[in-house]
């Protein structure tokens, strides 16, 4: 009975440490990823083969490396090495 109260409330700060990671991510990175959008409506016609390639390399492709950006930045502060390469 233990290990089962003890799993349960693991997984409700897990979650809820993911949550709060979406939300700082998000706040953050939407000014991001508004702009790309608006770059690719300016340049291509909506929802050509041409805007499709740029909406999943350039928006997709920023949405993984923000996320990499961030557990980067997470685990390089909580070993206490703040922004050294």
């Amino acid at each position: 009975m233990e290990f089962l109260g003890l799993f349960i409330g693991n997984m409700f700060l897990m979650y809820l440490g993911l949550f709060l990671f979406a939300c700082i991510w998000w706040y953050s990175c939407k000014w991001f990823f508004v702009l790309l959008v608006l770059v690719g409506e300016k340049f291509f016609k909506k929802d050509s083969w041409q805007y499709n390639i740029y909406m999943f390399t350039f928006v997709g492709g920023g949405g993984l490396v923000t996320v990499y950006l961030f557990i980067w930045l997470f685990l390089s502060i909580s070993k206490g090495e703040w922004l050294t390469f």
